[in-house]
Protein backbone atom coordinates (compact mmCIF):
# COMPACT_ATOMS: atom_id res chain seq x y z
CA UNK A 1 0.00 0.00 0.00
CA UNK A 2 1.39 3.64 -0.94
CA UNK A 3 1.46 6.13 1.65
CA UNK A 4 -0.56 9.60 0.13
CA UNK A 5 0.72 13.02 1.77
CA UNK A 6 -2.39 15.53 1.72
CA UNK A 7 -1.15 18.74 1.94
CA UNK A 8 -4.63 20.91 3.02
CA UNK A 9 -5.33 24.22 4.62
CA UNK A 10 -4.86 23.66 8.58
CA UNK A 11 -3.21 20.70 9.29
CA UNK A 12 0.40 21.65 10.23
CA UNK A 13 2.09 22.79 13.19
CA UNK A 14 1.66 26.58 14.30
CA UNK A 15 5.04 27.28 14.02
CA UNK A 16 4.36 27.98 9.72
CA UNK A 17 1.85 30.40 11.03
CA UNK A 18 2.71 34.27 9.91
CA UNK A 19 1.26 34.96 13.17
CA UNK A 20 2.26 34.98 17.04
CA UNK A 21 -0.34 32.64 18.87
CA UNK A 22 -1.58 36.25 20.32
CA UNK A 23 -2.47 37.66 17.31
CA UNK A 24 -4.19 34.89 15.70
CA UNK A 25 -6.46 34.70 18.59
CA UNK A 26 -7.11 38.28 18.89
CA UNK A 27 -7.91 38.17 15.04
CA UNK A 28 -10.42 35.06 15.56
CA UNK A 29 -12.17 37.11 18.42
CA UNK A 30 -12.56 40.06 16.42
CA UNK A 31 -13.68 38.08 12.97
CA UNK A 32 -16.47 35.99 15.88
CA UNK A 33 -17.45 39.59 17.26
CA UNK A 34 -18.25 41.28 14.07
CA UNK A 35 -20.24 38.36 12.84
CA UNK A 36 -22.55 38.46 15.66
CA UNK A 37 -22.37 42.46 14.92
CA UNK A 38 -23.59 42.01 11.13
CA UNK A 39 -26.44 39.45 12.44
CA UNK A 40 -27.68 42.10 14.64
CA UNK A 41 -27.61 44.47 12.46
CA UNK A 42 -29.39 42.54 9.66
CA UNK A 43 -31.79 40.53 11.70
CA UNK A 44 -33.94 43.00 13.22
CA UNK A 45 -37.00 41.11 13.07
CA UNK A 46 -37.83 37.28 14.42
CA UNK A 47 -37.62 35.20 11.24
CA UNK A 48 -38.35 32.04 13.27
CA UNK A 49 -41.85 30.42 14.47
CA UNK A 50 -41.79 31.17 18.19
CA UNK A 51 -44.68 28.15 18.79
CA UNK A 52 -42.92 25.84 16.53
CA UNK A 53 -40.59 23.05 17.89
CA UNK A 54 -40.79 21.23 21.01
CA UNK A 55 -40.66 21.94 24.42
CA UNK A 56 -37.76 21.41 26.62
CA UNK A 57 -37.43 18.83 28.99
CA UNK A 58 -38.50 19.62 32.71
CA UNK A 59 -34.65 19.15 33.90
CA UNK A 60 -33.55 21.31 30.86
CA UNK A 61 -36.35 24.38 31.20
CA UNK A 62 -35.18 24.81 34.84
CA UNK A 63 -31.33 25.81 34.03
Amino acid sequence: MKRVHVLAHGLGGRTDLPLDAVAAIVGGGAAVAASFLALTAAWRRPRLHPDAGRPLPAALARL
